[in-house]
């Protein structure tokens, strides 16, 4: 198959929706199939270049409205609709997806779009402007595709209940996670990270995200002064960078947390498994999610995970993670001491993880449910296959 995924950000954009359109583009190719993939060209980089043998096109960023890409350029691909079989475009949400689904209603052509969940910006103007985007524009870029798949059965429900979408028209498609790349990024030991990050002889909380307000870390921030008070050597380490940054680095001054926090800003892979390696306990406080990649990372590397409860986490990761109420320092604090006082437990809690993405979760296992995905859509499209 010939298939053309669209999507608002590609690597090196670092987040989990770039890692999934990337996994998802690198096996279709190690299956036998053509890839290109049309993105904004944020942060600047080549505009066009072969990954993997990923053949990626990216097009001008003229601004990010609520982090969305604004590309006019990708609107080209509706050039190259024709020489592919069918279109795969990511997050509802998105201008790209808008493009896609413009392309579709010009050119006929099959298409695919994955809802990468709830997107909650928390701030009240963002979140009125989210809600009359999901209600308008949104229902019809999803209604507009042949097919939507979704990461779990939370969002597969919430599409269909909000926005009244056929169930059988929704496919599960979770996300994965190369568990022989991470394997591959294990150091000896992790002694000369944390002297560099002076993180040595301390409990290492870790946080590893983009720094916007729908990640939480504000209020895991505000939970620190019960952990400390538990546990005097407890240390928070902040991975990421984003719009959030300088409030959350105020935050840890207002909070007299700076002997106790550490920002390490935006790290590549080698010195993330080297974070992930260096840390006794993984933490992502967000708001929502749709499946977060980052919570599997941290057990691929057997880590245990305090997270909140929210969908998205809940779908898959109920049994294998400890679980907090978002929005609750006081919850947040109660888990992580939890683990902190319990090392059996949390050491069992990271194994159970590794498990679990062993399992459920390799990429390698999951492409052949992608690959069904789009040839049922050619079945239904036969004039376009």
């Amino acid at each position: 198959m010939r298939i053309l995924q669209i999507a608002p950000y590609f690597p090196p954009y670092l987040g989990g929706q770039e890692r999934y359109v990337y996994y998802l583009s690198r096996e279709l190719v190690r299956k036998g199939h053509e890839v290109t993939v049309v993105t904004a060209n944020y942060p600047q980089g080549a505009e066009r270049e072969e990954l993997d043998g990923i053949q990626i096109y990216r097009h001008r960023c003229l601004a990010r409205p609520l982090r969305n890409p604004i590309a006019p350029g990708m609107l080209q691909a509706g050039k190259l609709a024709k020489q592919f079989d069918l279109i795969h475009a990511h997050n509802e949400h998105s201008s790209a997806a808008n493009i896609a689904a413009w392309i579709k209603h010009r050119c006929k052509c099959p298409l695919v779009i994955t809802s990468h969940g709830e997107l909650v910006f928390g701030s009240k103007s963002a979140d009125l402007i989210r809600n009359l985007y999901w209600n308008t524009l949104g229902k019809m870029t999803l209604r507009s595709a042949d097919r939507i798949t979704v990461a779990t059965p939370s969002e597969k429900n919430r599409l269909v209940d909000q926005l009244k979408l056929n169930p059988d028209a929704i496919d599960l498609l979770p996300v994965g996670i190369d568990l022989e790349y991470w394997d591959s990024q294990v150091t000896a030991n992790s002694d000369a990270f944390k002297r560099a990050n002076q993180l040595s002889n301390r409990k290492i909380l870790l946080v590893a995200t983009q720094l916007i307000k729908r990640k939480g870390v504000g209020y895991l921030l505000e939970a620190m002064p019960a952990i400390i008070q538990a546990h005097p050597d407890a240390l928070l380490a902040i991975a990421g960078s984003g719009d959030e940054e300088q409030n959350l680095h105020q935050q840890t001054v207002t909070l007299g947390l700076t002997h106790h926090t550490r920002f390490l800003g935006q790290l590549n892979d080698q010195q993330l498994a080297q974070a992930y390696q260096s840390a006794d306990l993984f933490i992502l406080p967000s708001l929502s999610e749709g499946q977060p990649t980052c919570v599997m990372e941290a057990w691929a590397f057997s880590r245990p995970v305090v997270a909140t409860r929210i969908t998205g986490v809940v779908d898959y990761f109920d049994k294998t993670a400890m679980l907090a109420e978002p929005k609750d320092p006081a919850s947040l604090a109660e888990s992580i001491i939890t683990l902190l006082n319990n090392p059996e437990l949390a050491q069992n809690l990271g194994v159970s993880g590794r498990n679990l993405v062993e399992s459920r979760f390799r990429w390698n296992q999951l492409i052949d449910q992608a690959i069904t995905t789009y040839r049922s859509v050619l079945a239904s499209n036969p004039g376009n296959s």
